[in-house]
C-alpha cells in the first residue's frame, strides 16, 4: 500500500469524525464505562484499572569516578561489566590539561562488589615539523565468560597540511591481567585507510563478530580471521545473536542518487556468507537491539521495551518506562540479566551524575488501581515525562498513561503514528490529552474533538493570564476559540545582515527579488534545495495563504506565484562538498556571500552568536509574505484536552502545572510562556561570562550510551540590553503557529513538481494547487 493511499484513507476517516464522536458516547454524550488500560488509544474509562508492563528499580551503590561517562554495560558469565570514558583535568604551571581513556569495571549480577579492573589510556602525539597528530585509543571492550577480554586499539593519523587522514589498529585478545593472548591487524580485515570497528559482540562458541564500514568480519577465539561479508554499500547496526544462535542485525542502505534510506532486518547465513533479508524493521525508533530467548530479539524503542519474534513477526511489549515511573530519556545502556531482569544506568535530571539500577517486573498485587487518563503523542520530551511522573506519584486517584504513537512509525512510513491515532479516534478510542506536535490541529478543532481551552482558563479563578505572553496563549485561536495551550515554544524566522535587509522586520517577494538583484553573485540561503526550501515555506508562510477560520485559501495569488518562481531558483539537491565549503561557512554571511539564514530562536545567547555570524547588526526580517512579518511560533510543547474526556478538570490541573512557574523555570532549549521565567533567562544571558563547551548527553544508542565530555567551559561576552530588547520585540510580535499540514504540503509538492520540471507554468500550477487545497479545506470543515 502506497504512503499516499494511506494518507488518503486517514484523511477520509477524519471526515467521519462527527458521526464517530456521537456514536461512541453514552447518555448525554458521556462515554460509557470501559477498561481504560491496555494498548494504543485506550478508551476513556470510568473504572479504576491496573496498568501493565510495570517494573520497579533497585538502585545500586556502584558509582563511577568523577569525569567518567558510561559507554556500555555487558553481561558475561556471572559478572556485569561496565565501560566508561574518562576525561580528567590536571593543573600544571597554570595550565589545564586533560588525560582521557577508557575504564573497565565489573560487578556481580546483583550489583555487589563493584570494582575497577583496568584502564586504557588514550595518547595524542603532535609533530611540530609537519603539524600532523597521532591519536591512539581503545574501544569496543568485550568481556568473555572466562574472564578474558577482546578490545580494539586504534591509531589515527591526521595531517591538516595535506588534508590527509588514516586509521589503523589491532584487535587484541588479552587475559584478566592485560597480557595479550592473540591479536589481528586491521590490514587483514580491510584495505581501507579509514578502518574503524563500529561494534563487536561475542558468540557462545567464542567467535567474535565485528562490524565496520567495509562489512562484517568473524574472528575465532584464537584471533584468526574466519571470513568477511562485504557491506556492498550497506551498514549494519545492532548486530546480536539470538538464543537460537542466529546472528542478526539491522541493515541500513542509502541511495547516493535519490538520497533515500532504507532499514531492514537481516540474518547472517554462515554457509553462504551472505545476509538474508528478514523484512521491515518493526519500529522506526530503535535505541538498542539485543538477542533474546529462542528466535526473539529485545528492542528498546524509547518509551517501551519489546520482544520481537523473527519467525512469527510478533511484537510484544514487556516494559513500559512511564508506567514504571521512569523518564526514558535518562535511561542509558540497557542490558539483559537472568530471570527476566534488566540492568540500566540512569542520568540525573541535570545529566551530571549517573546511577545504576536493576529492574524487576512488578507483581500484579503491588500495582495500585487508579482511574487512567490517556495521553496520546508521537513525541514526548524529557521535561514532559518528568511532569507525568510527578503527577502519577502525587495523585492517589488518577494516573496518566502515555500512548506512544511513534511506535507505529516505520522506516518506510514516518507518518504511521499520526495515521494510527486518526484510526483510533474514528473507532471511538479517544485519548483524554493530546500533545499536538505533528497532529492536524485545525481538523481536530473543526470536528469538535478538542475542548475549549480558553473557556477552561477563563473559568479558573486561580489561573492569571496576565502572567503569561498573551500573544503565545492566543496564537492557537481557531474560529474565535483557543483549543490548546502552548507551554513552550521557539520562534521560526529568517535573519539577514541589517545593512542588506534593513532594520524593520517584514518584507515581500518583490523585496527579496530586489535584494538578489543587488547581490547577483550571492546565494539567498546556504545549502538549500527546492525540497527543503519548500518545507521552510510550509512552516513560515503557509498561514499567509490559508484562512483556517473561513476555510479559504489564496494559492492563485501573485505572491504565491512569485514564491514558486523563487523556489525554482534552487537546485534539486545540494552537493555538500568538503573542506572548502567549511571554510566558506565561516565568512559567507559577514561577507554577503550568503544573505539569509533560517533561525529557530530558543535562547537569548543566540543574539551573541548571530552578531558574530553576520559580523555586526542583523535583523529578524522573517520569510517574505504578502503582508505582515513571516515569523511564526513553533510550539515545543502544545497540549490539548479531548472534548469527550470524562476527566476534564483533572486534565486541566495537569495542563495548569505545565504552565506553572515551577515547570516553566525548568525548560531547556525553548522559551517559556510564563513572563517572569522568560525575564530570568534574559537576565542570565546579560550576566553570563562563560558557557559549557561540552556536556553530558544521556540516552541509549545502538553502540552504547553515554557521552564524552570533560565539563570544559569557554569565555563569552554577556549580551546587551539592546540585544535583549531586539529578541523580546521578535518574541512579542509573533501571532501565528506553525501548522505543517501533510495533506496540503503533499498537494503543493506534487503540483509544483510539474513547474520545476518545466512541464507547466507557475501560474497554471498555482491555479491547480488553489483548486485542490480549496476542496480539501471545504471537506475538512
Amino acid at each position: 500500500m502506497s504512503k499516499r493511499f494511506v494518507r488518503i484513507i486517514a484523511a477520509l476517516l477524519l471526515l467521519a469524525l462527527p458521526l464517530s464522536l456521537c456514536a461512541c458516547g453514552g447518555k448525554n454524550g458521556e462515554a460509557e464505562a470501559s477498561d481504560a488500560g491496555g494498548g494504543g488509544g485506550g478508551a476513556n474509562g470510568l473504572r479504576k484499572v491496573k496498568l501493565e508492563h510495570v517494573y520497579s528499580i533497585k538502585y545500586l551503590d556502584a558509582k563511577l569516578q568523577e569525569g567518567e561517562f558510561i559507554t556500555g554495560i555487558r553481561c558475561a558469565g556471572d559478572k556485569v561489566y561496565v565501560t566508561a570514558y574518562y576525561s580528567h583535568a590536571e593543573e600544571k604551571d597554570g595550565n589545564t590539561t586533560y588525560s582521557n581513556g577508557t575504564s573497565l569495571y565489573a560487578m556481580n549480577l546483583d550489583g555487589s562488589d563493584f570494582r575497577l579492573l583496568a584502564t586504557f589510556a588514550d595518547s595524542n602525539e603532535y609533530n611540530e615539523e609537519d603539524g600532523s597528530s597521532t591519536y591512539t585509543n581503545t574501544s569496543n571492550i568485550i568481556p568473555c565468560p572466562d574472564g578474558t577480554l577482546w578490545y580494539y586499539k586504534q591509531t589515527s593519523v591526521s595531517a591538516p597540511a595535506t588534508f590527509s587522514y588514516s586509521s589503523t589498529g589491532r584487535l587484541i585478545h588479552a587475559d584478566a591481567e592485560g597480557r595479550e593472548l592473540a591479536s589481528i591487524d586491521s590490514s587483514s580485515l580491510s584495505q581501507s585507510p579509514y578502518f574503524y570497528i563500529s561494534s563487536m559482540f561475542l558468540c557462545p562458541n567464542g567467535d567474535l563478530v565485528l562490524a565496520s564500514m567495509d562489512g562484517i568480519s568473524v574472528v575465532d577465539a584464537q584471533g584468526k580471521l574466519k571470513y568477511t561479508v562485504p557491506a556492498n554499500n550497506s551498514m549494519f547496526t545492532g548486530l546480536t545473536i539470538t538464543g537460537d544462535g542466529e546472528i542478526v542485525g539491522i541493515k541500513n542502505t542509502f541511495d547516493r542518487v535519490t538520497f533515500a534510506g532504507n532499514m531492514t532486518l537481516a540474518r547472517l547465513n554462515e554457509e553462504s556468507k551472505t545476509f538474508e533479508d528478514l523484512g521491515t524493521v518493526p519500529l522506526a525508533n530503535i535505541q538498542s537491539f539485543i538477542g533474546g530467548e529462542g528466535s526473539t530479539v529485545i528492542i528498546n524503542s524509547g518509551s517501551c521495551v519489546y520482544t520481537y519474534d523473527l519467525q512469527t513477526k510478533e511484537l510484544k511489549e514487556i516494559l513500559n518506562w512511564l508506567n514504571s515511573d521512569m523518564n526514558y530519556n535518562r535511561v542509558s545502556n540497557l542490558t539483559v540479566l537472568p530471570e527476566g531482569k534488566f540492568m540500566i544506568s540512569e542520568y540525573s535530571g541535570d545529566y551530571q551524575s549517573l546511577s545504576f539500577g536493576i529492574l524487576s517486573k512488578k507483581s500484579e498485587a503491588d500495582i495500585v488501581e487508579k482511574y487512567v487518563i490517556n495521553f496520546a503523542s508521537v513525541y514526548l520530551d524529557s521535561n514532559l515525562q518528568d511532569a507525568i511522573i510527578r503527577f502519577n506519584r502525587q495523585n492517589d486517584e488518577y494516573r496518566i498513561q502515555y500512548l506512544d504513537y511513534s511506535k507505529y512509525n516505520t522506516s518506510s512510513d514516518y507518518n504511521g503514528g499520526v495515521n494510527q491515532l486518526n484510526y483510533d479516534i474514528v473507532s471511538g478510542q479517544i485519548p483524554d490529552l493530546f500533545s499536538m506536535s505533528g497532529l492536524p490541529y485545525s481538523v481536530y478543532a473543526s470536528k469538535g474533538l478538542l475542548a475549549d481551552m480558553g473557556a477552561i482558563m477563563a473559568s479558573d479563578p486561580s489561573f492569571d493570564k496576565s502572567k503569561y505572553l498573551q500573544n503565545v496563549l492566543e496564537a492557537p485561536s481557531f474560529n474565535g476559540k483557543i483549543y490548546s495551550a502552548i507551554a513552550a515554544f521557539t520562534v521560526m524566522t529568517v535573519a539577514g545582515k541589517a545593512e542588506n535587509v534593513g532594520t524593520k522586520p517584514g518584507w515581500t517577494m518583490d523585496d527579496l527579488k530586489a535584494l538578489m538583484q543587488k547581490f547577483p553573485n550571492a546565494q539567498a540561503f546556504a545549502n538549500a534545495s527546492k525540497t527543503n526550501m519548500l518545507s521552510n515555506f510550509s512552516n513560515m508562510a503557509m498561514n499567509s495563504y490559508i484562512n483556517y477560520d473561513t476555510g479559504e485559501c489564496y494559492f492563485d495569488s501573485e505572491s504565491f506565484i512569485k514564491m514558486l518562481e523563487f523556489l525554482n531558483t534552487f537546485p534539486d539537491r545540494v552537493d555538500f562538498g568538503g573542506f572548502g565549503m567549511m571554510q566558506q561557512d565561516n565568512t559567507q554571511y559577514s561577507q554577503s556571500k550568503t544573505l539569509l539564514s533560517v533561525q529557530y530562536l530558543n535562547s537569548y545567547s543566540q543574539m551573541r552568536d548571530l552578531a558574530e555570524t553576520f559580523g555586526g547588526e542583523f535583523t529578524f526580517i522573517g520569510f517574505p509574505v504578502p503582508e505582515g512579518v513571516g515569523s511564526t511560533i513553533s510550539p515545543s510543547l502544545e497540549i490539548a484536552i479531548s472534548s469527550k474526556s470524562n476527566f476534564t478538570d483533572v486534565c486541566w490541573e495537569f495542563v495548569k502545572y505545565l504552565l506553572s512557574e515551577e515547570y516553566q523555570s525548568q525548560l531547556n532549549f525553548s522559551f517559556p510562556v510564563y513572563r517572569s521565567c522568560l525575564d530570568a533567562l534574559a537576565q542570565k544571558a546579560m550576566t553570563e561570562t562563560e558557557r559549557a563547551a561540552g556536556g553530558v548527553f544521556g540516552g541509549m544508542g545502538m553502540f552504547g550510551g553515554g557521552m564524552f565530555g570533560g565539563g570544559q567551559t569557554a569565555k563569552v561576552e554577556p549580551i546587551t540590553q539592546g540585544q535583549v530588547d531586539q529578541m523580546n520585540e521578535t518574541i512579542l510580535s509573533v501571532a501565528t503557529v506553525v501548522r505543517s499540514n501533510r495533506e496540503i504540503l503533499s498537494i503543493i509538492e506534487e503540483e509544483a513538481g510539474a513547474y520545476f520540471a518545466n512541464q507547466k507554468t507557475a501560474a497554471a500550477v498555482a491555479a491547480t494547487i488553489q483548486s485542490r487545497v480549496q476542496i480539501y479545506l471545504s471537506e475538512n470543515r
